[in-house]
């Protein structure tokens, strides 16, 4: 939950091409608390990461005598992807007789939720094609959000068979959103501090901690007598992480100084923000 939260920048709910709803990862926006609800129904219907495979038919088929002619015209380029797996030579069967299909071998990532327990939370909700491939049947849910899908609903009746886009930040973009979380927890006395209750996933409700909201990040000011992870003087301020309170300061910090890591590797983070489930 730490991690989406801190890298998902919202989520578009579509239908026919056509926006439905746009839910916005800021705990400025009046409408916070249904990105957050939504995020989690997500992630108990075990929202990953896959990889898809998908081939692309270059040109057209070919019977046995007309491939022969075309490997010469082809070049080293076409020679040196069939060696590399990026392309490979199909047999395929047209009108009754045996050709070969030259095509372009290609791998995805895509962002899906776990078929079984995507029904049995959401209905028809979303689309089938926002499903794994590999969706193992994981059982009854361990908690009830049909306040949260009803609440959606209601305004929206016959919704369903929704399509996602999922657009991420940039690791700069995640330091400004850790700005606006502690401008959220130093303004209106703390009433939009970020608060964190992952999905009772078969891991976490083993754990108590998980059991109630958490703040994300949690930063002390001007506080004496505090067991500090980390601080910093800023305009004549103190500014600390505790080393021991109930927040996930400590994780975060973890997470960015990865973040900024992997960020110096060339191709480690793709370019595009927008990760599109259909």
């Amino acid at each position: 939950m730490v991690s989406f939260t801190l890298l998902i920048e919202s989520i578009e709910l579509r239908s026919n091409n056509s926006l439905v709803k746009r839910l916005i990862n800021d705990p400025l926006d009046p409408d916070y608390a249904d990105f957050q609800q939504f995020l989690t129904l997500l992630i108990e219907s075990g929202l990953s990461v896959e990889n898809m495979s998908r081939k692309t038919p270059l040109g057209p088929p070919l019977e046995k005598s007309q491939l022969n002619k075309s490997l010469d015209s082809w070049g080293a380029s076409v020679v040196d992807g069939l060696a590399k797996g990026t392309l490979s030579l199909d047999k395929v069967v047209v009108n009754g007789k045996e050709s070969y299909q030259l095509t372009r071998n290609e791998s995805r990532t895509r962002i899906c939720v776990n078929k079984f327990r995507a029904e049995q939370l959401m209905d028809n909700l979303l689309s089938s094609s926002t499903h794994c491939q590999d969706s193992p049947d994981w059982g009854l849910s361990n908690a009830s959000y049909a306040g949260i899908i009803n609440q959606f609903l209601s305004s929206r009746p016959g919704t369903k068979n929704l399509e996602m886009a999922i657009v991420t930040r940039s690791p700069g973009n995640v330091f400004n959103f850790l700005g606006t979380v502690l401008n959220a927890q130093f303004n209106d006395n703390g009433s939009k501090t970020v608060m964190i209750k992952p999905a009772l996933s078969v891991l976490d409700h083993y754990n108590p901690r998980h059991q109630t909201p958490t703040p994300l990040f949690k930063v002390y000011k001007n506080t004496v007598n505090l067991n500090r992870a980390a601080s910093v003087k800023y305009k004549g301020d103190t500014y600390a992480i505790a080393d021991d309170d109930d927040s996930y300061s400590k994780e975060v910090l973890e997470f960015m100084s990865t973040l900024v890591s992997i960020t110096k590797i060339p191709g480690a983070i793709p370019q595009t923000p927008a990760v599109i489930v259909r």
